[in-house]
Parts: structure tokens; C-alpha cells; sequence
């Protein structure tokens, strides 16, 4: 096997050695023909790879499977899917083969699908543990399996993957390892627009092409905005889009096609100028500081300055911290989607640090760009329903509150939210002690907040032996998940500790609710049809026809 695998690229390895984010660059690069086999708690995982795009992916726990992912889309309903799927059991065939013959989807839907299947399960690889790693080259360990026709770029899921994966405190000690004792200069390449990296991202991405910076350059932002800083610059650096130069050493950079970037990112960094700026200022690792002011300097020296724009610029900045982010967008506190959306880019048209120069306003950079920053973070916040939710909650809870206060509860409610993401991913990996320590700090900093005591009480009851009481747990759960009725995570939590309590009955009202939020969670389906059957059993009927399994899944009558 070794003898077919491309040269430069190991025929094994750990996960340890190279991240799978590292793997699929090198994957990627060899344009690799075969079978990659990640294997981790003696469990294997497939991914059929052609010409470096992925075509198909067994997980050793079958998820995301072509059924359900064709009802989500909107493609196909469920009685239909349900219907075919239990022909494909008596008769054999592929599931989309089938649908197609029977009408119920178009080529084109099963094509679509089996795309987000591919993206979906490559993303749950970067959640694995420590994992072992083999290539087959030349080899479909996969043959029976539906391809995705096109594949899916390898490249398309690193910066998603990386995001929702690692901590900014893992993505500090890798970069920092790797910056240990040198410099980085980045030089964009066309693999930028392939990593599908978000708005805020990209920013980040250019604000390191601006020059050269060291270590602390992840410490010169907000910390809000440090993880998003460090996925850019680990995608950036798995990538090879950093060069690396010994400290004290100016790096060598290739400048990018003119044709595929901005003039700005295509620019090689400027050396500081010999005097001073008028209002020193401590120096710091920021990238291309220097640069951007002498750059701005030359450019503004002719231009004429816009003073309108300038005092109301000025205006902004000045009360920045104590505007609202409806306020920041001018907006109404009931604006739609679009409205938010066409609101952020005409203040971002506005105000980008970009136009500074050629408005006669280069000495103001700095403030454009805290202005931007601000804007960025106002929109991320209104246009995600559950954060413009909690945010909202903080504005009505704060009418005596000072600026100050009410920004740190938006950005304790935001921490508390992302310490609970974080507990979700560790329980997923079965890190059970480091999972409870982050749900409790999302407890602590929102005690309120009903899906982050079911959280904590259920893994605490995970952690007790099989058969140990968790009797002293289950007032709390119902209370806690009576708060959020309609958490689906929540309800599920609670229905477990319920069933392992031994209360069944309680237990199925819980999955009732989860079945309410989501018609098609398996396990929550499954419990309900068996306490159907079993209640149908004691009264002699049957529980086809009727229940909320029923209407929900069942068939027509004939």
C-alpha cells in the first residue's frame, strides 16, 4: 500500500503527529486517489477520496444519513422517504436510487445531498479523539456506497472544521509552537477563497497580510475576537500561506496575482517611517501598522478632506461604546434580516479603514477601524436569532445600567454560550470531567439560562457508576428544563435522567417535546413508538394508527 501513496505523504500516522486539518492540506496537495481510514476508540471511519476531493464518508456511527438530510433540505417529505426506505429493506438497492425511480426527488436533489452528507461527516472527524490514520491509495474501501458526483473540495470544510473543533486556547499553543523564536509574514494565495472562511475571517486573514508580527499579535485584539483571529492563522499556516523568518530576519514574500486580490493585500509591507507620528504611541506586534500609516500618508497628502464625514465619524467614535448595536446599524429594535443586512453594508461602505486615505482622513485609520469592529460585531450579533435574543434581554434589564455594564453582559452571555458549545463538543468526545467544568462556567456566568443546568446535571449523572442513584438530580432537571421547554438538547438530557431514574412516563413527555422540535430525532421517535406499543398492549389495541409517532411518521391507511 505504502508504494502507491504519493511521495511527500506518509502511508499512516496519528492524529497526534498531523491534525487532520494538516492531513487533508497534504491530501489536497497530492491530489490522492483512494481510501483515508481514521481509526479511534477501535472504531474505523472511511473517507473515499478522488483526485484530492472527498466522494463519500462511512462514520463508525451512522449519522446524517441521505433520508433525513433529503427531508431537511425540503426535498422530499418524510411519509415518502419512510416508504421507499422500507422497500429498499425487502428489496435492496440504494436509498436515492430508489427515490429517483419512484419520483419523489430529482437527480439533482440526491446530488445536493449527498454533497452535505460528505461535508457533514468530514466535519465530525476533526472532532474525533486520538485517532490513528492509514491510506488505502488507488483502493474504494466504499464500493456499495452513493458518491457525491463532483465531490467536495477537501479544502471547503478546514476553516468550519478548525472553528467549531479547537478552543483559542489550542489554537494559541499550536501557533505559538510554531512561532517559537521566528516572525511571520503572510502571503495570500487563490487557497483563500477555497477555505470558505467567514466575513469576519477573511478580515482577519487581511489584517495579517498587513506586515510582519510575532506572537503577541493574538493578545493586540479585543478577546472576543481572538478566536477568530487564531483560526485565521492557523488555516492561513496549515496552508502555507505564513512564511517563517528567524527573529530579527525580514521575511521573503511573494506578492499574490494582482488579478485575485485587492491592490491593498496585494501590496508588500511598507518599512516604518523615519519620524515619529505626532502622538507616540507604545509600540506593538501589530501587523503592518507602520506600513498602512506611511501607505495612508502618501495617499492622503493630496487628497481633500471630507469634514462632514470627518465630524461624523468623529461623533460615533466618541460615543462607540455607548451606543446600542440597533443604534450602530440605524436600525429599528424590529428590523428584518434584510434590513439588518442591507443597513450593515451601507455603515461598512461608509466607514471601511480603506477609504481613509482617499477621503483626506488617513489620520483617523485607527478609529475607522475600532468603528468597523464595533459595526462587524453589532451585525454577528442581530443577525443570529438566539444571540439578538439574549442581547435584547440585557437592553430591557438595563435601563439604570451604565454602557460599560451592559457590555459586559452581552459579552459574559456570550462567553457563558460558548463554554456550553464547547461542553457539548468534550461530551461528544466522552471528556466527561473537562465537559462538566465548562458547563458549570457557563452555569456561573447565566444561572439563568435552564439548557445549561440540564447540561451540568446530566453529565454529572454520566459520571456516576451505571447503577449508582441519581435520584437527587431529577428535581433539578425537571426544573431546569421546564424553563426551555423548547431546547431540544435539554429535553433529551432530561427524558435520559428521567428513564435511568426510573421513571418512565415522565421520561416520554420529555421526548414528546423533543419530537415536537424535531420530527426526526431517532431516539426520541423510538422511545415514543415503544411506549405507544406498550400502552396499545394493556388496552389490546394497536398504536399504528394513532399517538404522536403516528401522526408524525405514519403511513396512509390502505
Amino acid at each position: 500500500m505504502s508504494a502507491d501513496v504519493p511521495e511527500g505523504l506518509p502511508a499512516q500516522g496519528t492524529l497526534a503527529d498531523l491534525s487532520i486539518a494538516e492531513l487533508l492540506v497534504r491530501l489536497d496537495r497530492t491530489a490522492f486517489s483512494g481510501t483515508l481510514e481514521v481509526t479511534a476508540l477501535h472504531r474505523r471511519n472511511l473517507i473515499a477520496i478522488e483526485a484530492g476531493r472527498a466522494t463519500k464518508v462511512q462514520l463508525a456511527v451512522p449519522i446524517e444519513r441521505l433520508g433525513r438530510l433529503l427531508v431537511e433540505q425540503g426535498l422530499v417529505e418524510a411519509p415518502r422517504v419512510e416508504a421507499v426506505a422500507t422497500r429498499q429493506a425487502a428489496t435492496g438497492g440504494r436509498l436515492g436510487e430508489l427515490l429517483v425511480a419512484a419520483g419523489a426527488v430529482e437527480p439533482a436533489g440526491i446530488d445536493q445531498a449527498l454533497t452535505e452528507q460528505v461535508r457533514r461527516r468530514l466535519l465530525r472527524l476533526f472532532l474525533l479523539p486520538e485517532a490513528e490514520w492509514r491510506l488505502a491509495a488507488g483502493t474504494d474501501l466504499l464500493p456499495e456506497w452513493g458518491a457525491a458526483p463532483q465531490g467536495l473540495d477537501l479544502l471547503a470544510v478546514l476553516a468550519e472544521g478548525v472553528r467549531g473543533s479547537l478552543s483559542a486556547e489550542a489554537l494559541e499553543a499550536r501557533m505559538l509552537d510554531v512561532l517559537a523564536g521566528r516572525t511571520a509574514t503572510v502571503a495570500l494565495g487563490p487557497d483563500l477563497a477555497r477555505l470558505r472562511l467567514t466575513p469576519q475571517e477573511q478580515s482577519a486573514c487581511r489584517y495579517l497580510a498587513r506586515g510582519t508580527w510575532g506572537t503577541t499579535v493574538f493578545h493586540a485584539v479585543p478577546p472576543e475576537h481572538r478566536h477568530t483571529l487564531l483560526v485565521a492563522a492557523y488555516c492561513l499556516h496549515v496552508t502555507g500561506q505564513i512564511r517563517y523568518s528567524a527573529t530579527g530576519e525580514r521575511a521573503a514574500v511573494a506578492s499574490p496575482p494582482a488579478a485575485a486580490w485587492a491592490p491593498s493585500l496585494a501590496a508588500p509591507a511598507t518599512p516604518a517611517p523615519s519620524e515619529p507620528p505626532p502622538t507616540a504611541r507604545p509600540t506593538t506586534d501589530r501587523p503592518g501598522k507602520a506600513a498602512d500609516e506611511t501607505a495612508d500618508a502618501a495617499d492622503g497628502a493630496t487628497a481633500t478632506p471630507d469634514r462632514e464625514l470627518e465630524r461624523e465619524l468623529l461623533e460615533v467614535y466618541e460615543h462607540l461604546e455607548e451606543r446600542t448595536y440597533y443604534e450602530l446599524l440605524g436600525v429599528a429594535r424590529d428590523a428584518a434580516p434584510d434590513v439588518l443586512k442591507a443597513a450593515y453594508l451601507e455603515r461598512v461602505k461608509r466607514c471601511h479603514p480603506d477609504r481613509a486615505a482617499r477621503l483626506g482622513l488617513a489620520e483617523h485609520r485607527e478609529k475607522l477601524e475600532a468603528i468597523l469592529l464595533r459595526v462587524r460585531e453589532a451585525f454577528e450579533t442581530l443577525n443570529d436569532p438566539q444571540a439578538r435574543a439574549k442581547y435584547d434581554k440585557g437592553l430591557e434589564g438595563a435601563v439604570e445600567t451604565t454602557p460599560e455594564q451592559v457590555g459586559a453582559m452581552v459579552d459574559q452571555a456570550l462567553a457563558a454560550e460558548r463554554a456550553y458549545q464547547v461542553a457539548v463538543m468534550l461530551e461528544r468526545q466522552h471528556r466527561l470531567d473537562e465537559a462538566l467544568r465548562q458547563a458549570d462556567e457557563a452555569l456561573r456566568l447565566q444561572p439563568e439560562q435552564g439548557e445549561y443546568a440540564c447540561m451540568s446535571l446530566w453529565l454529572q449523572a454520566c459520571r456516576r457508576p451505571p447503577r449508582a442513584s441519581v435520584e437527587d438530580l431529577v428535581p433539578k432537571m425537571t426544573e431546569a428544563a421546564a424553563r426551555v421547554p423548547g431546547h431540544e438538547r435539554a429535553q433529551m438530557q432530561a427524558a435520559r435522567l428521567l428513564q435511568r431514574s426510573g421513571r418512565g412516563k415522565e421520561a416520554i413527555e420529555h421526548f414528546r417535546r423533543v419530537l415536537q422540535r424535531n420530527p426526526q430525532n431517532v431516539e426520541a421517535a423510538r422511545e415514543v413508538r415503544l411506549a405507544e406499543m406498550r400502552q396499545a398492549r394493556q388496552h389490546g389495541g394497536s398504536p399504528s394508527a394513532g399517538g404522536l409517532f403516528g401522526r408524525l411518521f405514519g403511513k396512509k391507511d390502505r
